[in-house]
């Protein structure tokens, strides 16, 4: 769980390009920020077809997607997802691969 901790502090900065700055001094990251971040996570499965030439997720479900995680990470309903939200977040035990998001979403 530690190194998940480290890489995921690491991750935070990189993503909000915030290397130098004490952690209590962190900005959060912005709604936007993140799902456009998780858009990008998502870009081989928005290239990615079944077997019937259909994309396995389409830009719509990805913006659920996106808006879903994004609801999940703000655990503070604070419009933005801070330091310790996204490190808490990624160093869960949760799982959840593409393939099972999307069949939530079609249910």
């Amino acid at each position: 769980m530690t190194a998940r901790m480290m890489v995921a502090a690491i991750g935070f900065r990189a993503l909000t390009k915030q290397w130098n700055t004490k952690v209590e001094d962190l900005e959060p990251m912005r709604m936007a920020d993140v799902e456009l971040h998780l858009e990008e996570a998502l870009h081989h499965d928005l290239k990615t077809t079944d077997a019937d030439g259909n994309p396995i997720l389409n830009k719509n479900e990805a913006r659920m997607l996106a808006t879903v995680v994004t609801a999940g990470l703000d655990t503070d309903n604070g419009g933005r997802v801070s330091f310790e939200e996204f490190v808490k977040a990624c160093s869960s035990n949760e799982y959840f691969d593409t393939q099972t998001m999307i069949k939530f979403f079609d249910e």
